[in-house]
């Protein structure tokens, strides 16, 4: 029985992963076409129960945010950011930040740690703003894209009835 255990416990580790990577929920785990092939798989293991498959993500994720603290320690000066706000109808509201940074040799990366940044891009909504105002140390500095394609859609507004009237010319 002891050389079953390790491989239990990496294929626990395995679903733990499976589930977070696809946005799998907990109970997939116990569905009956996954344990048809899990069981066509290893016979022998039992998928955990919701409580222990909680655990295991909870401490995996524990785990991966020290290794991200201890590489943006190392390896970052500063970064910048681009961020998303948005509302589901059946949930609730949403923000999407991701932060970006160099090394040295020019590796991109891109994972969030607050006490490094010190500058956020982002489009005009006073949402945004009043977001990354009350971010302290943190400055704002409107896309310039966005304020671009706004620019554009103006424009067009502006000279809509006479490429109207160049139509009806030509």
């Amino acid at each position: 029985m002891l050389h079953k255990e390790p491989k239990q416990c990496e294929l626990r580790n395995a679903l733990a992963d499976w589930l977070v990577t696809d946005s799998q929920p907990f109970n997939s785990a116990n569905g009956e076409g996954f344990l048809h092939m899990i069981n066509k798989l290893d016979p022998a293991f039992k998928s955990p129960c919701y409580v222990m498959i909680k655990k295991d993500i909870g401490y995996r994720y524990q785990v991966a945010f020290q290794a991200i603290k201890e590489m943006i320690t190392h390896i970052c000066d500063t970064v910048a950011i681009t961020t998303d706000l948005w509302t589901s109808h059946a949930k609730s509201d949403y923000i999407r930040i991701t932060c970006h940074w160099l090394t040295e040799n020019m590796e991109l990366y891109d994972i969030l740690i607050y006490s490094k940044v010190n500058v956020a891009i982002t489009n005009n909504s006073s949402n945004m703003i009043k977001a990354i105002h009350e971010w302290n140390g943190v400055n704002h500095i409107p896309c310039s894209a966005h304020i671009l394609q706004l620019c554009v859609i103006k424009g067009l507004e502006k000279i809509k009835l006479h490429t109207k009237q160049f139509k009806e010319l030509i």
